[in-house]
């Protein structure tokens, strides 16, 4: 726990001043710009940073250094200038203090402040909690039986050699791209030799979690008696939290992939219901940001393509507008953000994006063969819809959809129907709000817009619960916010103000059963020894096998591997593959 408790306190200092520090850079200033903000977008600048690292070695101690020297370099001068600017605010105060005249309203301002301090203080305290809560999570549990069959190998591949020519030949699943393995290798501190940690997707709960809390802690907006659609969305990512807390120990991309989302989801929402208007330019740099974050989102895992929908609007704005130096700068840095997956993508496994093999664009001697690439992509799409038998794989709707349905949780099952019947009610309410021009109204239909494309992208192609539960419970999540919120508007104060007790009244049971049960279950409680290490990757016993006369791995009995010993593959791939040159860091071709 201790070690995941430095890991958070390096990944949160470095993050903060680069994604601070890039924002300023391109001279973005986001409405409720906040510590949150920063380290998200640092996230992805070390996610972009990792990728691209990754494609000339591996990713160690030389890669951490340079990054930490980066944003070393991005505090030292940000702080400079920020100090500059100090200076001049307090030139500033000085001069209206010295007036006599304007003291009583410097004193109403103070009070406000002084009105506000006690939520202050209840929220750094809730963000303690959260803190110590997630690092202990994340320090223990379960780890993911996908985590020990090749996210384990996959991370240690990077760390030590960076991307290998054809290594989906060796692996299929070592073939599946995502930047939230390199991301992992970036913070993983595997150089000393003792441990690869994995506190990252840790890390990214806790900040979606601190996001999710600010629905018991906006002291100013609950006092306004104000209900908005994002609290709905807030209290559906705790519950995931909840769900898989017991998980996160795993560098799983589903989770990182899901808690971004989240994230973005919430801030999107959130900007369109501030005060100001949507359209200034502070709310529309935010937005900026959170195209930024959306195509990071995706080369963590492609079934969230359809979240690059949310650009739409700022890019409709800056078109408005005739900001095309603007959406040249959008364009260069979400198209940048890619690059790197995509060449991952061509070195891993000879395609653009695998495991399609339509987009056949590239001649390489180690491109994994399209009729596995085919089987690959029909064999993720059947597996999404509960189907197991390879003679099943084109079945029609009418034949998996209901043993589909039957197999998800009842939780799981009730948010599919909710978000299926509340979605055209909802986007009922939002027209009339447009038509009475109401603030944000707007915002949220196109919310909703995207939301429902992402629901119905997510369960065409591959509708496994954990790869799309962020877009089920939005929809659901906001489409009964959307009406709760424009029903709760219709009611006199004395009504609201109960209401909105009995909303916190219920939000904070919720999370107190959520609690207990976790307590309950007992998985995190019945593990102890993780004090002060984190619970590592999975062992299992192990046989030698020679490819090429080089010493590879394989299980014994099933087919994980876990992290060591490296490298393996669960089955003996001697007769099938061969290396591209002397070593295993020039690549693999099939024979």
């Amino acid at each position: 726990m201790l070690s995941v408790l430095l890991i958070y306190g390096v990944i949160f200092i470095t993050t903060y001043w680069l994604g601070r520090g890039l924002l300023r850079l391109l001279g973005l200033n986001p409405s409720g710009a906040d510590a949150i903000l920063y380290s998200m977008t640092g996230i992805a600048v070390a996610g972009f940073y990792a990728q691209a690292w990754s494609i000339f070695g591996g990713v160690s101690a030389a890669a951490f250094t340079v990054y930490a020297l980066l944003a070393f370099a991005a505090a030292v001068l940000l702080r400079a200038r920020g100090g500059r600017q100090a200076g001049d605010r307090q030139m500033r105060v000085r001069g209206v203090c010295g007036s006599r005249r304007q003291a009583p309203r410097i004193f109403a301002r103070a009070t406000v402040c002084d009105s506000e301090s006690a939520g202050r203080y209840a929220q750094a305290a809730l963000a303690f909690a959260l803190v110590m809560i997630f690092a202990y999570a994340a320090s223990r549990g379960y780890i993911h039986y996908d985590t020990d069959l090749y996210h384990a190998q996959s991370i240690h591949w990077i760390e030590k050699y960076g991307a290998v020519r054809g290594l989906g030949n060796l692996h299929t699943r070592l073939g599946y791209n995502s930047a939230a393995f390199p991301l992992t290798a970036l913070f993983s501190f595997s150089f000393p030799g003792e441990q690869s940690y994995h506190a990252v997707s840790g890390y990214l709960a806790l900040m979606l979690a601190l996001e999710s809390s600010r629905l018991f802690t906006q002291c100013r907006r609950l006092l306004s008696l104000r209900l908005l659609p994002s609290d709905f969305v807030r209290l559906s990512a705790m519950f995931y939290l909840f769900a898989v807390i017991d998980e996160i120990v795993s560098p799983a991309s589903d989770y990182y992939m899901v808690c971004l989302a989240f994230y973005i989801f919430i801030r999107f929402l959130d900007d369109g219901e501030d005060d100001v208007n949507s359209k200034d330019a502070a709310a529309l740099h935010l937005d900026i940001v959170l195209c930024f974050l959306t195509v990071f989102t995706v080369t963590i895992k492609l079934s969230a393509v359809m979240i690059l929908l949310i650009s739409l609007l700022p890019i409709a704005e800056l078109s408005r507008r005739k900001d095309f130096r603007r959406i040249a700068v959008t364009a260069i840095l979400c198209a940048g953000t890619a690059v790197p997956f995509f060449i991952r993508n061509v070195i891993l496994t000879g395609y653009l994006v695998y495991p399609f093999p339509e987009l056949d664009l590239f001649h390489v001697i180690w491109k994994v063969p399209a009729g596995v690439a085919a089987s690959d992509a029909a064999e993720i799409a059947a597996y999404g819809k509960g189907i197991t038998d390879p003679s099943h794989f084109g079945d029609r709707i009418s034949v998996w959809l209901r043993p589909w349905f039957a197999a998800q949780a009842g939780v799981d099952r009730m948010a599919i129907l909710a978000g299926a019947v509340l979605v055209i009610p909802a986007a009922v309410v939002l027209l009339l709000e447009i038509k009475r021009r109401e603030q944000g109204a707007v915002r949220q239909l196109a919310f909703l817009g995207v939301c429902l494309a992402c629901t119905v992208f997510w369960f065409v192609q591959a509708p496994l619960f954990r790869y799309g539960c962020v877009f089920v419970y939005s929809l659901a999540a906001f489409s009964a916010g959307v009406i709760v919120a424009a029903v709760f508007g219709k009611f006199r104060e004395r009504p609201r103000r109960m209401l909105l007790r009995g909303f916190l009244v219920f939000s904070i049971l919720f999370v107190l059963y959520k609690c207990a049960a976790v307590i309950r279950e007992g998985t995190l409680l019945r593990e102890h020894g993780y004090l002060i290490s984190q619970k590592d990757y999975g062992t299992y016993p192990m046989e030698e096998y020679l490819i090429d006369g080089v010493k590879f791995y394989r299980p014994v009995i099933g087919d994980r591997s876990g992290y060591a010993p490296f490298p393996s593959t669960p089955t003996d791939r001697s007769a099938q593959v061969r290396m591209i040159g002397e070593s295993v860091r020039d690549g693999f071709c099939v024979k």
